[in-house]
């Protein structure tokens, strides 16, 4: 009995000695790491430290860390309120790995700059790396700001909190199943707006994001902005709200491979855009991207196959006196699918369905072509219901007409642009069309209206006229201005008497 309470005794002893020595060491490996952190223009500073450690385990607790590290491409300074270690394995340590239960870091306010590279980086830094294991990593209502090579502020990151598993290296094709979520992401301005998102929410494991409030921000009223600028351009602002993808490709998106977008939804979208007509544009102004050419700039191999807005909001409006209102609204839902950052034979496509100025049923399809260059499209479309004078606006810019009266029953298109140049039809009934030419020889035009201009289609005699479009689209502006300037020459072919042929009301 004597020996086996020798050996208890002698063998807690050597536990606390063990306990204490571990302490020691323990405390003198992290003076070490502290000292070798401020080395070669890198500094670490704690306040309060806090250790425990037991025959199997360390743990560590600090306060108010400060710091101004290089990691890897770049460089990492701020202050972290407190970390929390437990659970790491001495045993993985001493073969030469990292093994963490738990790391949790509160409060970190964080700066991350591109670190300037160094002449000796020669190798790949992840060669000298240990294997890092974190079977949980908690950062919790903290911050961080991203800035470019020149200093500038790219991305601020505001109520930033992250959790989950995380293994260092990452692995090449294996997302690290971590959840994020964000109260805010700034994305400041570059030209004239800033990009806004509100509540932010990522689940790698459930392969999900969503985003609460998405805001394309103007800095600058409209009517400042409208009378600021020398030469035309528009102001315009995007909310989209509660923006919801499933099936995210996270693994593939980490790996650079193809990545497959199945399903986007957007609950609402609000898009307001005004111009000042009476400005000139600018002998510089750059060459406008289609639909497909935007989606290929991505860059990276990703096919979205379906987009759904459930209900779309969309204003233009054009600078005048008074207050700025909108003089035309579309209100509906949006589909689009099969865009891909690839050419292939089956076009992309997005179809709206909605109310045009609040009481006339609106129906187009857009059929992309992605075989070559991504700007021939074709579009089908349907309009009924439709009293012309609220379409001033644009028929003054687009065609120097002054719609005093008329209404639509129904205007069906068929048309396609191919390099550049739109054809197809365009079937326009109406009936008691009054209108006033503005432009270029329109007090000719006006005098004899009865001739140039037809009051009604089908025709007194019951002629039913199917007009044609024809229109050459000019690089310099957009996808819809093409659309748009089609549905005009095909208006003007409708509405035109036997004084003219379709080729000379052409818009220019």
């Amino acid at each position: 009995m004597k020996k086996i309470t020798y050996l208890a005794v002698g063998l807690a002893l050597l536990l606390i000695v063990i306990y204490a020595a571990g302490k020691i060491i323990a405390n003198s490996k992290l003076n070490q790491l502290i000292e070798s952190s401020n080395e070669e223009g890198n500094l670490l500073s704690v306040g309060e430290r806090s250790l425990s450690f037991n025959l199997l385990n360390f743990g560590l607790e600090l306060d108010s860390v400060r710091l101004d590290q290089r990691v890897g491409p770049r460089r990492v300074s701020g202050s972290i309120g407190s970390v929390s270690l437990s659970g790491l394995s001495l045993l993985k340590a001493i073969g030469g790995s990292i093994d963490i239960d738990d790391l949790l870091l509160e409060g970190a306010d964080l700066d991350i700059h591109p670190a300037q590279m160094r002449e000796d980086s020669t190798k790949d830094d992840r060669e000298d790396k240990k294997k890092i294991t974190l079977h949980e990593l908690r950062l919790v209502n903290s911050r961080v700001l991203s800035y470019d090579e020149e200093g500038t502020l790219k991305a601020k990151i505001d109520g930033l909190n992250i959790s989950g598993a995380l293994q260092l290296p990452l692995a090449p094709a294996t997302a690290p199943k971590m959840q994020l979520s964000a109260s805010k992401v700034l994305f400041p301005a570059t030209d004239d707006t800033d990009q806004i998102i509100d509540s932010l929410e990522i689940n790698v494991e459930k392969r999900t994001v969503e985003i609460g409030d998405f805001r394309i921000a103007p800095k600058m009223a409209t009517r400042a902005f409208l009378t600021s600028i020398e030469y035309k351009r528009a102001w315009q602002a995007l909310h989209l709200k509660d923006v919801k993808a499933s099936d995210v490709p996270f693994d593939s998106l980490l790996a650079g491979g193809r990545s497959v977008f199945p399903e986007i939804t957007i609950g609402d979208l609000s898009f307001a855009i005004y111009e000042n007509p009476s400005l000139e544009r600018s002998p510089n102004e750059p060459y406008k991207k289609f639909p497909i050419e935007k989606f290929r700039q991505l860059g990276e191999e990703i096919w979205l196959q379906s987009l759904t807005v459930e209900q779309a909001n969309i204003a233009y409006g054009v600078h005048k006196e008074g207050a700025e209102r909108p003089d035309i609204t579309f209100s509906g839902s949006i589909k689009a699918g099969n865009f891909s950052t690839w050419k292939q034979n089956k076009p992309a496509f997005m179809e709206i369905d909605c109310l045009f100025e609040k009481t006339s049923p609106l129906k187009v399809r857009f059929e992309l072509d992605q075989r070559g260059d991504g700007r021939d499209f074709t579009t089908t479309g349907t309009l009924r219901d439709y009293d012309l004078p609220k379409i001033n606006p644009l028929m003054i810019v687009a065609a120097n007409a002054d719609i005093e009266k008329g209404y639509i029953t129904e205007l069906n298109h068929n048309f396609s642009i191919e390099n550049g140049v739109a054809k197809g039809d365009l079937l326009l009934r109406y009936n008691n069309l009054e209108v006033k030419m503005t432009g270029k020889n329109a007090w000719f035009i006006n005098l004899i209206e009865d001739l140039a201009i037809r009051d009604s289609n089908p025709r007194n005699d019951g002629d039913l006229v199917v007009g044609t479009v024809h229109a050459e689209h000019i690089p310099t502006k957009s996808f819809f201005n093409i659309y748009w300037k089609s549905l005009v020459s095909g208006m003007k072919s409708s509405v035109a008497g036997k004084v003219f042929i379709p080729e000379e009301i052409t818009p220019e």
